[in-house]
């Protein structure tokens, strides 16, 4: 017996026209080999274009209202309608102006009354260019987050692991053992166990990121309580919380949290310390002085499916934009920063099934949301 083919996703063609018979011609010859939109006007193509995913578009140029020129003129404007090949399909005695009609977008035309071989073999070609394109486009994205991801772990152990490791280092020297310890010496170790725990905490960080980049994560979720890993973070960035004077309220379930409260959540623990901690940083880091960070626990469901909810509202915005900004320089580095920090924080929610959401606005602040399931399959 032989082994069964994968089945192959059909491509999607957008065929516009005012003539429904023109439709029915054009759906019929390709209706085999690809999933089929139909639009009879300029302003239905350019509405469904927004909300579904087209391959390529079969646009008549004679219709009411808005001809195919406008109509591939104004879809060429956007983000996504500049990627879509748009083939016009014009009669033959119709007085086709191929300049204007190339400078508007089109990249080829079918002539009516239409041949069915000759129509399958163009789109065919097309398409084929299409995919080509996808895949240089995806290929190009991998080597950009790989060569980021490169740079920012050599830059994550050259400079961030470093400092804790010295830090440690300097304060062991520093101490002048006995057995009964003096005030200062006690605030030593607290802060050498501070920043062992950081420096830990970063190790661990990077260990795992560069895991999951080589898709060598082995993921082993157990059930865990949220709220001692917020506790955690603000116990060892005690003195950053309190630098920045950011009150930070903590509900569960909409309700105060309690000394003992908890939030189960059931994901790997290590990976979801990072995230809190990360998530937080740039948050307390972004929010103005004197502002509440909010952090709201709860479930929450998308598209059926309940998640373990970890909320953080900061009324600054996490995502600097260089434009709003005086001093270009340094705070280009924050927001290079910034975004390798969200890449981190999604490669890590992705890998436990999750899912990494940000909202920002000068006008409403941010919020950073990390929704881990609470159903393995």
């Amino acid at each position: 017996m032989s082994e069964q083919q994968p089945k192959r996703t059909k491509q999607t063609i957008l065929i516009v026209d005012d003539l429904v018979s023109n439709i029915k011609t054009l759906a019929e010859i390709l209706k085999q080999d690809h999933k089929i939109i139909i639009a009879s006007s300029g302003k239905q193509a350019l509405d469904i274009v927004k909300d579904e995913a087209i391959d390529l578009i079969l646009l008549d140029i004679v219709m009411p209202e808005m001809d195919g020129y406008e109509v591939c003129s104004r879809l060429k404007k956007t983000e996504v309608g500049k990627k879509i090949p748009i083939i016009f399909v014009t009669v033959l005695s119709e007085n086709l102006d191929e300049v204007r009609a190339l400078n508007a977008g089109a990249i080829d035309f079918i002539t009516k009354p239409v041949h069915a071989a000759s129509v399958r073999a163009k789109i065919k070609n097309h398409l084929l260019m299409v995919n080509m394109m996808k895949t240089i486009e995806e290929q190009n994205i991998q080597i950009q987050e790989a060569s980021l991801f490169r740079e920012e772990m050599s830059h994550l152990y050259q400079t961030n692991l470093r400092e804790p490791q010295e830090r440690i280092v300097s304060l062991i020297n520093h101490l002048n053992w006995s057995t009964n310890p003096t005030d200062e010496q006690i605030s030593i170790l607290q802060q050498i166990l501070k920043h062992a725990y950081r420096f830990s905490s970063l190790l661990n960080f990077s260990i795992d990121l560069f895991n999951i980049r080589r898709n060598e994560y082995f993921y082993t979720p157990k059930t865990f309580n949220a709220l001692s890993l917020i506790d955690d973070f603000l116990l060892v960035e005690k003195d950053y919380v309190e630098k920045n004077q950011n009150p930070i309220t903590i509900r569960v379930y909409g309700k105060s949290r309690k000394i003992e409260g908890k939030f189960e959540v059931k994901g790997d623990i290590v990976l979801c310390y990072s995230i809190v901690s990360v998530v937080l940083m740039n948050a307390i880091r972004c929010s103005p002085a004197g502002k509440n960070i909010n952090i709201l626990l709860e479930t929450a469901h998308v598209r059926g499916k309940p998640y373990s909810a970890i909320k953080v509202h900061t009324e600054g915005e996490v995502l600097l934009s260089e434009t709003d900004i005086n001093d270009s320089i340094p705070n280009q580095k924050i927001q290079e920063k910034t975004e390798f920090d969200f890449y981190a924080i999604k490669l890590m929610t992705e890998v436990q099934k999750g899912i990494f959401n940000i909202e920002c606005s000068k006008k409403f602040g941010s919020t950073l949301e990390v929704l881990i399931p609470t159903e393995i399959h």
